[in-house]
């Protein structure tokens, strides 16, 4: 036993000893917390934060289509700036997706180039194709 016994009637040494090692314990303490962390950590995804300037989704408030727009700048471990439609928000990671499609300013810079114009409208073209995301 590791705690002290309420009896005032005599007792054998022998049992007032712990019958527990304390390396063993702590062992299999250690290995149930290493495999509690594993069982709640099975279904989670690494977390890729956004780069300041990448291009972005948005689900604006009140709408259902996803919006484009570009990350401006980090705020914290997992809150960004975004600009979308000229107006800056402040979102979670969980609210905006990361596209492969080029932001509003890379399409825009593209455009007033005259050897990148074409490529700019390819581009336009292939996202404006592409179904609007909905949850």
């Amino acid at each position: 036993m590791g705690r002290r016994t309420r009896t005032l009637l005599p007792t054998a040494e022998k049992l007032l000893q712990p019958n527990s090692d304390l390396k063993t314990t702590a062992r299999s303490l250690v290995a149930r917390k290493r495999l509690q962390c594993k069982q709640y950590n099975r279904g989670t995804k690494s977390f890729i934060p956004l780069k300041v300037g990448e291009a972005i989704r948005m689900e604006l408030p009140g709408e259902q289509k996803w919006s484009a727009g570009r990350c401006s700048r980090l705020l914290g471990r997992r809150t960004y700036e975004v600009q979308v439609d000229g107006r800056h928000f402040c979102r979670n990671h969980r609210q905006l997706r990361s596209t492969l499609e080029p932001s509003p300013l890379q399409i825009a810079i593209m455009k007033s180039h005259p050897r990148m114009r074409m490529k700019a409208d390819h581009l336009l073209y292939q996202t404006s194709a592409k179904p609007t995301f909905s949850l």
